[in-house]
């Protein structure tokens, strides 16, 4: 009697185990969509059984163009999984923020989502010399993609440096 309680637990795991294999969706290969028209890339994911949602971002691919994309093209997932898709707004860029950063690194920043860089220097006692004080554009605003953005750099306090006058007499 115990013996078939015993076979009947082990019957009922592998049955559910089986069962369990056999309706787990299918894994499916994530196809490279990325510099793709959204339409495209939509219709190519969604034949491959995906549910696809879309976010857009400002960035100088051309519009309506697909500029990433999770999980990456290569990877296997579940059919009927979500793959999200970014797609850019066209051709402009948010300025990223700058402020108070060195300007190596500020530079970098702008660089890095195709704007150029044009520096000024002027004096500030409230940031430190080769820090960026502001950015023309500023940060958050909109521009256009290799436009110049000018960043103001301190070159620290503006130091005045007065004569020694102290035993001189007044004339």
């Amino acid at each position: 009697r115990r013996r078939a309680a015993v076979l009947a637990a082990i019957a009922l795991i592998g049955g559910g185990i089986a069962a369990w294999a056999l309706t787990r969706p299918e894994q499916v290969n994530v196809p490279a969509v990325i510099e793709q028209p959204t339409d495209e890339a939509r219709e190519l994911l969604e034949r491959r059984g995906f549910d696809v949602s879309v976010a857009t971002v400002s960035n100088c691919a051309p519009e309506d163009t697909v500029v990433e994309q999770d999980p990456p093209a290569g990877s296997e997932a579940e059919e009927g999984s979500r793959v999200t898709l970014t797609v850019s707004l066209g051709l402009s860029v948010r300025v990223p923020p700058t402020r108070d950063l060195p300007l190596a690194e500020a530079r970098r920043r702008l660089q890095r989502v195709d704007l150029l860089v044009e520096t000024r220097e002027q004096p500030s006692r409230e940031i430190r010399a080769g820090r960026v004080i502001q950015s023309m554009p500023a940060g958050g605003e909109e521009a256009d993609c290799q436009s110049t953005v000018t960043l103001i750099v301190s070159k620290g306090p503006n130091l005045v440096t007065f004569p020694n006058v102290l035993g001189d007499s007044q004339e």
